[in-house]
């Protein structure tokens, strides 16, 4: 009976010993596994930051190709109403295509609905033949500036072919 109750002791020894380790061992282990989840959820989230820097960059280099094109919608869509050089524009565009420019009316500013910006309103009243006039109108068809023509009127002259035209006309800002 002395060798069974060794043996016996033996393994209870033992048995106690493993269940002791184990018990020792377990919080290591945990701590490494989180430790270990952790850097796998930082390698994920660098991974995602470099993925947004090289879209970025991707981005830059769509827009520095495209450069000429943006600065034609900034010229069509400026930030600011300008309207010193939206005045020059009108008189400009006017002379060129042959008519006198006799008044622009105060603008008329105003936030619109369709997108976040400014509506501003003019009313142009100048004075030419048709042609010019119907040449103005492809002009600021043309031109890179949005402008919407609200209303056109004239008035037929009396002798000759000089027309008194009346134009309402709106442009936009952001």
């Amino acid at each position: 009976m002395n060798f069974f109750s060794r043996s016996t002791a033996i393994v209870v020894c033992l048995i106690l010993g493993a269940v002791l380790a184990g018990l020792m061992v377990k919080p290591s282990y945990q701590e490494w596994s989180d430790i270990n989840q952790k850097a796998k959820l930082k390698e994920l989230e660098s991974r995602s930051q470099q993925n947004y820097y090289d879209s970025l960059q991707e981005a830059s280099a769509v827009l520095k190709e495209n450069s000429a094109s943006l600065a034609k919608i900034d010229a069509g869509l400026p930030q600011k109403p300008d309207l010193p050089s939206l005045f020059e524009y009108f008189q400009k565009t006017c002379s060129q295509n042959g008519l006198i420019l006799e008044t622009i009316s105060a603008p008329n500013i105003s936030d619109t609905e369709k997108f976040s910006g400014r509506k501003i309103g003019f009313s142009l009243t100048m004075s030419g033949t048709y042609l010019s006039f119907k040449n103005l109108l492809a002009a600021f068809q043309k031109s890179a500036r949005l402008i919407e023509i609200e209303s056109v009127s004239f008035h037929a002259p009396d002798k000759g072919d000089i027309f008194n035209f009346n134009i309402s006309l709106e442009t936009y800002s952001y």
